[in-house]
């Protein structure tokens, strides 16, 4: 009787979850498509996206869900294969998220980041143009998915190449229309990208979408879909034979390196970029494959257990997923897909870009699979805590592929780190800005650069991070360097290491304060190149007196850590700093350790209601007898319930049980400490 039941429960268990999975494409193809309508709407009539309250964006939102929610129980959720710990609730939140998140794509490809900077002030020509794209990738979303959906319904009546050429199909008529809209090659002379390749990177995001309803996606080989992590606290090796997608400057297959440890949480993420020169001109490619052919190939390449990707107590990310992307194309990673040939015995190719694409697909997917049965709300990508980082030319691949983690893989909590990669321009018409000229053509750089950001001049670390920086919100991109290196100076053609030096205490006077960019910046009056790959720098290394591990993992970059040091002294002809430097903000409020009256409290305030050089919010001292003791408090209960604005040690205008929370916290304690002299002390 037993197994009878079984029998006879078992296909309508595959009948609901079926149902279910059918529920949600079609919903969230709906959802796309009308997310892209109102926001073309928005977009055409303000020149920005809707408000997050706009009726037609909230109304999408909750159309997906109440669908979803009619048509899944969390029963068939689970047994689709969705996730085991996934609830109808937190399966729909998962989709909403996805439904914005593949429209915030399109946005920030086609129409200049997420700001949409392309739409100010532009002629009539290009915005129809980059919202035609914008649109008809939009709409592709809903029918790419439809067609793998129908399919994937109907398995046994499902003829794959019959699908496939629906879908090419799809792909060609969406080209054709932004190709018609955008005469004269307007599309790539804006952001870079021809109308096939703008299509194709939203029918990769299709996959996506199709793989986040479906259980199993059998029989298509989707390149987005759920895989899993290699066995934790081994170095594997991921090696992607399809040259299509990745190769290295021989033209060899790209490898790359991941590493996870085990009972860690597969939200963090350390991705390391490899350094290794640039070689651009024919006579130091030619060098290059005569001398150190290794450069051109990543199969000879071995997972490093030093500097950031160390494994001991002292190294701070050592339980992070670590993944080590190898440098095989001497393209400081800004390589669009290019075939360099410089004559018959001398070609490379320029995919730089497109290996970190590809690798961080294949990761993506793993992260994907470890999390959609650890976690109630499965993957995320706004969960992943990632610091993406790189020395040398792997720093300048940091910078140029950053928007890439931002934008399309959408993991939000991402923070660059770009070590002796400040990419300065030596302001003789022989440098970086040259350089960004020629790549842009022989590399096909601009397919990977970000599309706010179009012009030679952003191959310039400060132009760049500039333009970064508007686009930022919590993120933060953090340069590290020595003041005192030869290779940045000589590798950006600077005519002298001093001429150099003070180029980078110029270049971070111009750029302090910056929202969300922040700085490190040590004074070994030794030539130092790179801090990131070797112990001996990585947990030596300290600026302003913070130690560079401290500064990231402590306090994660939250402000600048900058030294003046011994320069002008040890090195003729270096000058000072022409700003405030040596000084650190160890409570991340914003006020620098030079003027802060409470180091070590955040009062972004700094209100001192009795003017005795000491903050209220770390001064409990009521009596200005330097302790906080039982007379304080006798006093303290005195003016409880008033707006005596020195009790209210959190200044919100009344003296309340938060105020004694802070007294009984501070008991026994001398007020402060503060930057400047105080009543209490210096």
């Amino acid at each position: 009787i037993i197994l009878i039941a079984f029998a006879w429960l078992s296909p309508t268990a595959a009948a609901t979850s079926d149902h279910c999975e059918s529920a949600a494409r079609q919903a969230l193809g709906v959802c796309t498509t009308s997310l892209a309508q109102a926001q073309a709407a928005c977009f055409a009539q303000t020149g920005a996206a809707c408000s997050p309250d706009d009726p037609v964006v909230s109304g999408a939102l909750a159309a997906l869900s109440t669908s979803v929610a009619s048509s899944c129980t969390t029963a068939d959720i689970r047994s689709a294969g969705l996730g085991q710990l996934k609830t109808t609730e937190t399966f729909t939140a998962q989709l909403q998220a996805q439904c914005s998140g593949e429209i915030d794509t399109i946005t920030a490809r086609s129409l200049g980041g997420p700001n949409a900077v392309l739409l100010a002030d532009n002629d009539t020509a290009t915005e129809t143009c980059l919202l035609a794209a914008f649109e008809e990738s939009g709409r592709l979303l809903q029918t790419h998915l439809g067609l793998y959906g129908q399919c994937l319904a109907t398995p046994d009546a499902c003829q794959i190449p019959s699908v496939e050429a629906e879908i090419e199909q799809a792909s060609s008529s969406a080209s054709a229309a932004i190709a018609t809209a955008c005469p004269d090659d307007l599309l790539r002379q804006k952001i870079g990208l021809e109308p096939e390749a703008h299509v194709a990177l939203a029918a990769d995001q299709a996959q996506c979408m199709t793989s986040a309803t479906q259980g199993s996606t059998a029989p298509f080989a989707l390149d987005c879909r759920p895989t899993n992590l290699p066995q934790p606290d081994v170095a594997t090796a991921i090696v992607i034979d399809d040259l299509s997608i990745a190769r290295c400057a021989d033209g060899s297959p790209y490898r790359f390196w991941v590493k996870t440890a085990a009972e860690a949480d597969p939200r963090n993420v350390l991705i390391y970029l490899q350094g290794g020169g640039v070689c651009s001109l024919e006579n130091q490619c030619a060098s290059v494959a005569a001398n150190n052919p290794g450069l051109f190939t990543s199969q000879d390449d071995t997972f490093p257990d030093r500097g950031i990707l160390g494994e001991s107590a002292s190294h701070p990310f050592a339980d992070y997923t670590r993944v080590y992307l190898p440098y095989c194309t001497q393209d400081v990673f800004i390589g669009g897909g290019a075939t360099q040939v410089y004559n018959e015995n001398l070609t490379v190719e320029r995919w730089g870009g497109r290996n970190v694409r590809a690798a961080l697909a294949v990761v993506r997917n793993m992260l994907w699979g470890a999390q959609r049965d650890t976690f109630t709300s499965g993957y995320r990508p706004d969960d992943q805590r990632v610091l993406f980082s790189g020395n040398s030319a792997g720093g300048f691949g940091v910078i140029y592929n950053y928007h890439h983690l931002l934008d399309d893989l959408r993991w939000q909590n991402t923070n660059a780190l770009a070590g002796a990669a400040l990419a300065l321009d030596n302001g003789q018409g022989t440098g970086i800005l040259l350089i960004g000229a020629l790549v842009q053509g022989l590399w096909d750089a601009r397919q990977v650069q970000p599309s706010y950001c179009q012009t030679p001049d952003c191959a310039v670390g400060p132009v760049l991070a500039e333009r970064t920086a508007a686009r930022l919100d919590e993120q933060k991109l953090l340069w590290i360097s020595n003041q005192v290196d030869a290779t940045q100076a000589n590798t950006t053609n600077f005519t002298d290491p001093v001429v150099w030096t003070n180029a980078v205490r110029d270049a971070y006077c111009a750029a302090q304060g910056a929202d969300s960019i922040r700085y490190f910046l040590s004074a070994r009056p030794s030539n130092t190149h790179g801090m990131l790959a070797a112990d001996s720098a990585f947990l030596s290394v300290e600026a302003a007196g913070i130690p560079l591990t401290d500064w990231l993992a402590v306090y994660e970059g939250g402000f600048d850590a900058v030294s003046e040091g011994s320069l002008v002294a040890d090195i003729p002809s270096v000058a000072p700093f022409d700003c405030t430097v040596d000084q650190t903000d160890l409570d991340l409020d914003g006020i620098g350790s030079a003027t802060d009256n409470c180091l070590n409290i955040a009062n972004a305030d700094q209100i001192d209601a009795d003017v005795d050089g000491i903050g209220n919010a770390c001064d409990t001292d009521l009596n200005n007898d330097c302790v906080t003791n039982a007379l304080d408090l006798g006093l303290f209960r005195q003016r409880f319930f008033s707006n005596d604005p020195i009790a209210d040690f959190n200044s919100d205008g009344v003296v309340n049980a938060v105020d004694l929370g802070v007294l009984r916290r501070t008991f026994f304690t001398t007020p402060g400490p503060t930057s400047s002299p105080s009543l209490c002390g210096d």
